[in-house]
């Protein structure tokens, strides 16, 4: 068995602001709430965890960069690699304090365990809280480990077998899990033609990077049902009506004039590219993505998110296996010349402007976050918190309601510009659902 796995570049790059330093976009960790009627059997969750962690080396491994660009994935051989399952008991009026408190944290340990968890007990009810390492897996990533803890706490509660421990490492790149080269090189990166550098730039107060939090609105599933069934006749999905409503939300701090062209970046994750029969790993597989896009307050939402639909459908029509497998090829040489020059990196943290972003991570499984016993009640996954120049705004659905949110720091931004985008955005689906 090998000890250890090279580091492949999308590593390194949520590893930003840790051993690479001060050009960290954001804290790079994912959140997750399960909220549920009733108590966790807290000894049976720490055999769960422990399972998992004993199901794939990569939970039991540490990130070793030893030089910026040059690392590897190391077998620790302590008992510090899987995490422990902290539980606070709090009034039930502290309850949702307390849960913002654990997912808004900034820390991040540098040799893992690369998930933690922690169980809000208020009123005789649960919420079981994570904060998973972006470097370990992406929103993708994410949910598969949480299907695979809920269903080992099923397991173990039904008294079912469990899945054998691994000793290998699996592959962390749609080359490595495929087998599969590029037909063709990747193209030159060029920026799109017309488009502005970056469109956007939010108020800043400085880059403390204190007072963590999240901003929220959640819209529920006759909304959100709503919403979807309006877009179809325009050719639209869930996700472009998002990204229509967001750049309405955004145009108080948009840098062009109206109908300008726009820079926005819409993640896709690659595992919906992968053939049938690819296993699931714990990995980073998303990849971004800037279709043409103008905003127009003026213009009806209708309207709008038709022209986005189409610019939507061109991307969704070129995102191949092969194109998946050609950024791959790019990313690495782009890290490539990051690690010859990290003044580059430096320089982009130090731009006026705001780098945004849409990641709809799409719908947490019920089925798959069966636990058997206590019911669930709501899930919700929550984005990064920036911590520079950058906006993720992320979205999940559950039970068909759409959770929508971005993290920040009250340091950096003003929470009410924060709140303010959410709030715009949420109010932009809501109208199209009603009209």
């Amino acid at each position: 068995m090998a000890s250890s796995i090279p580091a492949v570049p999308k590593d390194f790059f949520f590893q930003r602001g840790r051993g690479t330093g001060e050009a960290s976009s954001s804290d790079q960790q994912i959140r997750v709430v399960l909220r549920l009627d009733g108590l966790l059997d807290l000894g049976r969750l720490e055999r769960a965890v422990a399972a998992v962690v004993s199901e794939d080396p990569i939970l039991r491994a540490r990130f070793v960069e030893p030089r910026p660009f040059e690392a590897r994935w190391e077998l620790r051989d302590d008992a510090g690699a899987a995490p422990t399952c902290e539980l606070a008991e709090v009034e039930a009026t502290a309850a949702a304090a307390a849960i913002a408190a654990f997912l808004a944290e900034l820390e991040v340990r540098a040799d893992g365990p690369y998930f933690r968890l922690r169980v809000i007990r208020a009123d005789g009810q649960d919420a079981l809280c994570l904060r998973v390492d972006h470097r370990l897996c992406d929103g993708g990533g994410t949910k598969l480990l949480l299907y695979r803890l809920a269903d080992r706490y099923r397991r173990l509660g039904a008294g079912e077998a469990l899945p054998a421990p691994r000793e290998d490492f699996q592959p962390r790149t749609v080359h490595g899990l495929t087998g599969r080269a590029p037909s063709a090189p990747p193209e030159k990166p060029e920026e799109p033609k017309g488009f502005s550098p970056l469109t956007y730039a939010l108020p800043r107060l400085g880059a403390a990077k204190e007072r963590p939090f999240h901003a929220l609105q959640v819209i529920d599933a006759a909304a959100t049902a709503a919403i979807r069934r309006a877009g179809k006749p325009l050719g639209a999905t869930l996700t472009d009506a998002l990204l229509t409503a967001l750049t309405r939300a955004l145009q108080p701090h948009a840098l062009v004039p109206a109908g300008e062209p726009l820079t926005l970046m819409v993640s896709a994750d690659c595992r919906t590219r992968l053939p049938p029969g690819t296993p699931e790993v714990l990995c980073n597989l998303s990849q971004g993505f800037f279709p043409a896009l103008r905003c127009d307050p003026a213009q009806p939402f209708a309207a709008a998110l038709a022209e986005v639909a189409q610019a939507m459908t061109r991307v969704r029509d070129t995102f191949t296996l092969d194109e998946a497998l050609r950024e791959e090829v790019g990313f690495a040489a782009s890290f490539q010349k990051l690690a010859a020059d990290p003044e580059l990196l430096r320089a982009r943290a130090r731009r006026a402007t705001t780098f945004v972003l849409l990641s709809n991570v799409g719908v947490l499984d019920e089925a798959r976050l069966h636990l058997g016993a206590p019911a669930l009640l709501d899930a919700q996954l929550l984005g990064t918190v920036a911590l520079a120049r950058e906006l993720l705004v992320c979205a999940s659905s559950f039970r068909g309601a759409l959770t929508v949110s971005i993290g920040a720091c009250a340091s950096d931004v003003p929470p009410e510009v924060i709140a303010g985008i959410v709030e715009r955005l949420a109010a932009e689906l809501e109208g199209f659902a009603r009209a």
